[in-house]
This record gives C-alpha cells, sequence and structure tokens, in this order.
C-alpha cells in the first residue's frame, strides 16, 4: 500500500476547528491543497486537530499527549507528517515534540514529523533545574523518596522495634497505601514541573532543524502576555485618619490598624492579586509550574520577524480597520453586558476588530513562506525566496 502525505493544523486559545484558519472551509486549506498538488504532482491530505481552546497549561499538556497519539496512528499510513500550529497550538506541538518516554520504545512516528511550523507562538520558558529527568525516572525518584518517608515515619511511630513496625504496617495497610500514591503525585508533580524546561529544549535540540518560526514585530498576544509578566498590583496606602477623630483611644486605634494594614496586609493582598492575575492572564493552571520569562521563539537567538514591509502593510490594515469599528466596540462597552469579553470573542468575525494575531494566514507571502518549509522537508526542489533563505541561515546558526 502506497503510503500518503499529510499536514496537521492545530488551532490556538479561543479557536476551534468549526471556524477560522483550521476549520476545513477555510481559503488557506484549500491554497496550500492546491499549489501543494501543482508543485508535487501529489495530495496531501490535511487534518484539523481539535482540542478545548482554554487558556489553561493543562489543557494544552493534555492535547499535546492526544496530539502524539494521533501522530502515532497516523505514521502508520503516511510517509511524512508537517504540523502547522498557530498561537498556543504551536505550544502543544512543542510540547508533543518533547522527549516522551512513554513513547521512546517504538518512536518511530517521530521520524514521520518531516516539519513543523508555528505561528504567532508565545513560546514560555519555565524556571527550574537544569537537569533533562524521563517521566519514568521521574516516577522512580518520587515513588521511592515517597516509600522511604513513610516507612522511616512508620518505624518511629512503632516504638521501634521490628515486630511493633510490621504490626503498625499490617493494621494501618490501606491509609498507608492511600498516601503512598498521594505523596508520590505531589512529589512527583513537583519534580515535573522542575524539569519540565530542561526537557522542553530537547524538542528544539531534536527538531530545531525542522522549525519555522512566522512572528510579527507588532503581534497582540505574544506583546501583551510579555508586558502580563511585568504587571504589579498595589493597593493603595490608607491615608492617615484625618476625618475628625475626637476621641484619642479611636484615634490611635485606626492610626495602628493603618500601619498595619500598609506595611503586612496591604503588600500581602497585592503579591497575591499579582500572582493570581499573571497565573490567568498566562494560563498557568498547575502546581509548582512558575514562567521565567515569554518570547516570540524557543531559543535565546536573536529575533526573526516576518519582512519589515508585510508587517507594517499588516499594522496598516489592522489600524484601518480598528477605526471603521470603534462605533461597534464603543457600543459593547456601554451596553449592560456583563461578559463583554465573551461578547466580542463570540461576535461575528466582521464585526470583530481585526489583530495582527488573527491575520497570518490571510497573507499570501506567509503562505508561500509555509509552502517552502514543507517542500524543502519533502526534498523537493524549490527557487527559494529571499525570506527563506535568510530564516534558514538564521536557523542553522
Amino acid at each position: 500500500m502506497k503510503l500518503k502525505k499529510g499536514i496537521i493544523l492545530v488551532h490556538g486559545t479561543f479557536a476551534s476547528t468549526k471556524t477560522g484558519w483550521a476549520s476545513l472551509e477555510n481559503g488557506f486549506l484549500a491554497k496550500i491543497h492546491k499549489a501543494l498538488y501543482n508543485l508535487t504532482g501529489q495530495l496531501y491530505f490535511i487534518y484539523s486537530f481539535e482540542w478545548s481552546g482554554s487558556n489553561s497549561l493543562y489543557a494544552r499538556q493534555s492535547a499535546s499527549v492526544r496530539l502524539m497519539q494521533m501522530l502515532k496512528e497516523l505514521s502508520e499510513s503516511h510517509s511524512s507528517l508537517h504540523l502547522i500550529g498557530h498561537s498556543h497550538g504551536g505550544t502543544i506541538i512543542q510540547y508533543a515534540l518533547e522527549n516522551h518516554s512513554y513513547l521512546n520504545k517504538k518512536n518511530t512516528w517521530k521520524d514521520k514529523v518531516k516539519s513543523w511550523t508555528t505561528v504567532g507562538t508565545p513560546f514560555y520558558k519555565f524556571k527550574g533545574i537544569k537537569k533533562r529527568i524521563s517521566a519514568k525516572s521521574l516516577y522512580t525518584a518520587s515513588s521511592t523518596i515517597t516509600i522511604l518517608f513513610f516507612g522511616i515515619t512508620c518505624y518511629f511511630l512503632a516504638n521501634k522495634t521490628i515486630l511493633d513496625y510490621l504490626q503498625y504496617i499490617q493494621s494501618n495497610y490501606l491509609l498507608l497505601i492511600f498516601s503512598f500514591f498521594i505523596g508520590a503525585g505531589l512529589l512527583y508533580q513537583f519534580l515535573e514541573a522542575i524539569t519540565f524546561n530542561s526537557n522542553l529544549e530537547l524538542t528544539f535540540e531534536n527538531f530545531g532543524n525542522k522549525w519555522l518560526g512566522i512572528y510579527s514585530r507588532y503581534d497582540e498576544a505574544i506583546i501583551g502576555l510579555k508586558n502580563s509578566r511585568k504587571i504589579k498590583m498595589n493597593l493603595s496606602k490608607r491615608e492617615f485618619p484625618s476625618d475628625g477623630v475626637s476621641i484619642i483611644l479611636l484615634f490611635l486605634t485606626r492610626l495602628i490598624s493603618n500601619i498595619v494594614y500598609d506595611y503586612t496586609f496591604r503588600i500581602i493582598i497585592s503579591k497575591f492579586l499579582t500572582y493570581r492575575f499573571k497565573n490567568f492572564a498566562t494560563g498557568i493552571d498547575r502546581s509548582y509550574f512558575k514562567i521565567k520569562s515569554i518570547d516570540f521563539t524557543p531559543t535565546v537567538k536573536q529575533l526573526f520577524f516576518i519582512p519589515n514591509e508585510l508587517d507594517n502593510q499588516m499594522l496598516k490594515e489592522v489600524i484601518k480597520d480598528n477605526k471603521d469599528k470603534i462605533g461597534y466596540i464603543r457600543e459593547m462597552i456601554n451596553s449592560e453586558n456583563k461578559n463583554l469579553l465573551s461578547s466580542l470573542i463570540e461576535s461575528e468575525d466582521d464585526d470583530k476588530p481585526k489583530l495582527i494575531h488573527s491575520m497570518y494566514f490571510e497573507q499570501n507571502e506567509i503562505i508561500k513562506f509555509i509552502l517552502e518549509h514543507i517542500l524543502i522537508n519533502e526534498n523537493v526542489q524549490v527557487n527559494l525566496t529571499e525570506w527563506m533563505k535568510e530564516f534558514r541561515k538564521y536557523n542553522s546558526r
């Protein structure tokens, strides 16, 4: 049986496969399908990967596991697979290509992945240790530490005699089993979080030469997420009590209360609100995962944006469109709408203000750039544009 060639599209946050660039009705699919057939004489099967689209690290990690399973299944009937992800769809691809140990034994599907393209993807760098540990090793370490902890604890609770120790374990074995799974699970989550970034770096080490990154210097989503890390929510200090209090004791009570609030509770609450806001904005909903930075690329290389001319053209189009839709936006803000954000997200595409973040797949130059990348990794001879020549030079450094 002749093996097929496939392209998998992964949409981003607050998106779906029913509408937008990754939907089967979108013009982007028709363009790449037709162009690839004209250039190679072969049909490329296009698949849209569906996930919840939630702004959630847990959702993205869960989706990456399902994407791996999809890749594994498709690799049996396809000779090559190409991944294209927009926004956090690119994050999901990055997580899927991470060196997951439970698929390492028969990891032939990774050989079928010929290219991966991220478009407007914000790349998170997480805090942690520079140590790469497989999932299997992580669970072995967490289980061993938990067993030792409970073993020593039981020994001291059982009055230090071997017989009492064994009797204590026998009489409390159900509680100990339950406690072991809870303890090992929590310890595993902690170890996974502090080694996650080091393991993610393997993605680029193993697949960096197959990566294409497309991003505008004006991308609102990436810039917004980067700036969200700098936000500090500070509650105002309380003013000195001067409301005509004549009773000295009441005056002193208010004064002490204000001092305690200003230098303790205010600082604690401000830090808590800042922490909660940053996690909400970036979708960090898993314990122990802490973001170090957010950037346009998964590497520390100098940034390589789309060409200036195209970037400025997109910016002008967005500014003009937004000016035309100011009336609609003002109407939404002034209405008695309790959930303005949801209404804007769910409104008709023609009514939504345009964003550069959602315009990439409308640009023929960008579509051509993606096609070039796919064809290069299919070993098809193509006349490279200057943009692609520069990117390949940049990515090989």
